[in-house]
């Protein structure tokens, strides 16, 4: 009985330890929803890159304004990361456009 107990607390502690890595998203950057003059980059676990700007973070999921014009939706257990870009032209600019790594 008491090495059942610990064999199941055991695989409970593993299962709990990996489970952020799975759900986790990063947001780097001071993202503010309703800003048109951020410039928002995501990053699927996939390796697609998208520049644009997020308009909503609701329950699982993230609406995305892409191209000023195609509206996306993404499941947050899809993303990597969510990144504050600086605007081109200023001196902390280090963004690249395109696919990721994936491409």
């Amino acid at each position: 009985m008491k090495s059942t107990l610990f064999r199941a607390t055991a695989i409970l502690a593993l299962v709990l330890c990996f489970l952020p890595s799975v759900y986790s998203q990063v947001i780097k950057g001071d993202l503010i929803i309703g800003d048109t003059s951020q410039i928002h980059q995501v990053t699927t676990k996939r390796g697609d890159v998208f520049l644009g700007r997020v308009t909503q973070i609701q329950n699982t999921e993230v609406r995305f304004l892409f191209n000023k014009t195609i509206e996306l939706t993404f499941q947050l257990t899809d993303l990597q990361e969510i990144s504050v870009v600086d605007p081109p032209g200023s001196d902390k600019s280090t963004v690249t456009t395109g696919r990721g790594k994936n491409s």
